[in-house]
């Protein structure tokens, strides 16, 4: 099954826009639909993953000490970049500090 969750996020967001609600509700649907994202590739990780998608990154902190996967969705409205984000998760080093501890290196 081939879905595409950027157009996921768009239409949810369009439909949205249509029935009249405010950009800040169709940021927050956007981000909503990021976590069910995050919480789909959770299911498929299984027992590698954190059973939980963090709010925010001192959330994400936290559960890295599990020595599990944590996988983000989105958190605040605000444009948001692959560079940004990676020089996010190399800063705070979470991610890769958890799948390391989990995979014995």
């Amino acid at each position: 099954m081939s879905v595409s969750y950027t157009h996921l996020a768009r239409d949810y967001i369009g439909i949205a826009r249509s029935l009249g609600v405010s950009e800040a509700m169709c940021d927050d649907i956007g981000i909503e639909v990021t976590r069910l994202n995050a919480k789909l590739l959770i299911a498929a990780l299984g027992d590698y993953a954190y059973p939980v998608v963090p709010h925010n990154f001192r959330e994400a902190m936290q559960f890295a000490s599990s020595n599990r996967i944590v996988v983000m969705g989105g958190t605040e409205p605000a444009p948001v970049s692959y560079t940004h984000l990676i020089k996010d998760v190399e800063s705070h080093s979470f991610l890769s500090r958890s799948y390391r501890r989990k995979k014995g290196s």
